[in-house]
């Protein structure tokens, strides 16, 4: 059960971060701000331990770009 609640609290927080305004000024690819579907959602509350591994290397990747 807390697997499930810690992929809704990391979907939660992947979603949020990326509806913000200063993830725009760091993104520059129009594909970046779709939202997210249901699919997409359902897959990384299952998946997140994977999700946080890619999500994490490529936001410091460009952070620290």
């Amino acid at each position: 059960m807390s697997y499930i609640i810690i992929g809704i609290v990391f979907m939660f927080i992947v979603e949020h971060s990326t509806n913000t305004e200063k993830f725009r000024q760091y993104i520059t690819n129009p594909k970046a701000f779709m939202p997210f579907s249901w699919f997409e959602r359902i897959t990384g509350i299952f998946f997140w331990p994977v999700l946080l591994a890619v999500f994490l290397y490529f936001f410091l990747k460009e952070l620290f770009k």
